[in-house]
């Protein structure tokens, strides 16, 4: 979840402070190999989440209205709003969230 908030963050912050940036997707299911999973600290990984979260909420509560209609261009879904985002970035989360429960 980690790897993954912090291409959320750099999507809500282009969308930010960009006009129509690209989004590029990422493929979650070669991290693990491609960013070392096995020898990774889950308490640094918690740090992380827990870190970019309060960042990302400093910053979203800190937007205009209309601010969260800007928008990216993603590669495979096409417009979306920071709105949008969020949503994704939401449903990401709470799927990985089941997986640990599980």
């Amino acid at each position: 979840m980690a790897d993954s908030d912090a291409h959320f963050a750099v999507r809500f912050l282009n969308i930010l402070s960009v006009d129509s940036p690209a989004i590029i997707p990422f493929d979650e299911e070669i991290f693990p190999k491609a960013l070392h999973y096995p020898g990774r600290s889950v308490e640094v990984s918690i740090a992380a989440i827990e870190n970019s979260c309060a960042h990302m909420v400093d910053i979203l509560k800190q937007i205009a209205s209309a601010d969260w209609n800007r928008t990216g261009i993603h590669a495979e879904r096409g417009k979306l709003t920071l709105s949008e985002i969020l949503q994704l970035t939401t449903n990401h989360r709470v799927g990985h969230l089941d997986q640990l429960k599980q």
